[in-house]
């Protein structure tokens, strides 16, 4: 098509008013909100606890010593087993000290008859001392005879609960409650008796409830259990925690440890 100058203008003026009635952009639409999940916050107690390697010691441990010496009779346990305190353990054949004690029965029956015998040669010496047909060293003897009689009743009575003590120690008896090791010594054997510590052992009775837990810790594990008295409630107060070795003795049924609650391995 030619184009001609006088047709510039109404092209220019049709562009314009095409232009001009365009329609105006639509707004997107934004996008959904994601989904979140939503929940109640917890409240709950947090334990704080440790770890620590160690091993169990026995708070109570007894040597099982004979008192008297005899033949060993009779073994009333099995190595290994619980016993409770007055549980019968061993009997060294009584027969010597039942004799013995017999015859301190015995000997208390003669002080007593020559006790009464002074008594009453006492007493007529007394009267006749009265009436001075007595000389006075005849009566100072007849009180001395009554005073060594029963001197001598009384030396009975403690020879008989001598007597009685050693009948009583040929039966071993356990004093704590808690396991007894293996015995020492087998049916039949002589037993050397006596208080002295260098006595060879019968048997080991160790406790178990309670039963303490020893453990190491570092220094700076101590100084901050040391310095956070809140952290240890309850029976970590009866915890005894030495300075030098920062070592803790620690109940094993209590849980108690440089924490309210310790976790420990053995």
């Amino acid at each position: 098509m030619a184009w001609h100058p006088g047709t510039a203008p109404f092209f220019i003026a049709s562009l314009v008013v095409l232009l001009g009635s365009t329609p105006p952009a639509v707004a997107a639409d934004p996008p959904p909100a994601p989904a979140v999940t939503v929940s109640a916050p917890l409240q709950r107690e947090l334990i704080e606890w440790d770890e620590f390697t160690g091993q169990f010691w026995a708070k109570d441990s007894v040597e099982i010593r004979a008192r008297v010496s005899g033949y060993l009779t009779e073994i009333h346990f099995t190595d290994g087993q619980m016993v409770k305190q007055g549980d019968l353990l061993f009997v060294i054949d009584p027969r010597p000290y039942e004799a013995t004690l017999a015859a301190a029965q015995a000997q208390l029956g003669h002080a007593s008859a020559q006790a009464e015998l002074a008594q009453r040669q006492h007493d007529r010496s007394a009267e006749l001392r009265k009436k001075d047909f007595e000389p006075a060293s005849n009566y100072d003897q007849r009180v001395s005879d009554l005073k060594v009689a029963i001197a001598s009743i009384e030396s009975a009575k403690a020879a008989i609960s001598s007597a009685q003590l050693n009948v009583e120690f040929t039966h071993i008896t356990t004093p704590l409650s808690g396991r007894i090791s293996n015995h020492q010594v087998s049916v039949g054997n002589l037993i050397g008796g006596g208080d002295s510590p260098n006595t060879p052992a019968l048997t080991t009775i160790v406790s178990l409830d309670p039963i303490w837990f020893y453990f190491d810790m570092s220094e700076s594990d101590y100084l901050a259990r040391s310095a956070s008295p809140t952290k240890r409630t309850g029976s970590a107060r009866a915890c005894s925690i030495s300075s030098t070795t920062r070592s803790i003795a620690a109940p094993a049924r209590s849980g108690c440890g440089p924490s309210s609650r310790t976790r420990t391995s053995s």
